[in-house]
């Protein structure tokens, strides 16, 4: 019964209060998950001891900014990995993230489809795990290499051989150059 009021967008928030502090972790990453969940509730989960209840926090689409940016220096990758996801997660704590040790969590901020231009022209060049390619693959990058007035979309050949460029350069890798090169020739069809 607990775990179902924590997971229903219609729960009261006076209810969503009141699980927050319940035993059972579970129901308090319910209650984190809930899209409904009050912002003072986020904030208090986001200190619970609970790794999983934090990670529900960092995936909230609702979670208040500030939070967010707290939960970027959590020392629990899995929960740095969800703020890193989060589409609400501010600029700042983004760029943080697009630093962190873990590859994976580098790899969440390159798909991040609200990550800033200048991170992701970064990521591009990170050759760990998959974030080089996560960062190619994203909207961002594509707009900011290929639609800039560099690339004018009248000279195909110009395109592509900036593209070989960025791979000879080892910006970008066989399969990026691959899936970059696709998008040009798509695009131009």
């Amino acid at each position: 019964m607990r775990l179902r009021a924590a997971r229903s967008p219609w729960c009261e928030p006076e209810v969503l209060v009141s699980l927050a502090d319940d035993r059972d972790g579970r129901v308090r990453a319910m209650v984190a998950d809930n899209s409904s969940c009050p912002s003072g509730v986020l904030e208090l989960l986001a200190r619970d001891d609970d790794n999983g209840v934090r990670d529900k926090v960092a995936s909230n689409h609702s979670c208040p900014p500030d939070t967010l940016a707290r939960l970027t220096r959590d020392g629990n990758r899995y929960v740095r990995n969800a703020a890193a996801m989060n589409p609400s997660c501010p600029a700042s704590a983004l760029e943080f993230l697009a630093r962190d040790e873990d590859s994976g969590v580098r790899a969440s901020v390159a798909r991040n489809l609200s990550c800033p231009r200048r991170v992701i022209m970064r990521l591009v060049r990170d050759v760990r795990g998959s974030v080089g390619s996560e960062a190619v693959s994203n909207p961002v990058f594509l707009w900011e290499a290929f639609d800039s007035p560099a690339c004018d979309s009248r000279s195909l050949p110009d395109e592509l051989a900036r593209l070989a460029k960025l791979h000879e350069e080892g910006t970008l890798t066989d399969d990026e150059f691959a899936i970059a090169k696709l998008k040009v020739l798509q695009r131009q069809a």
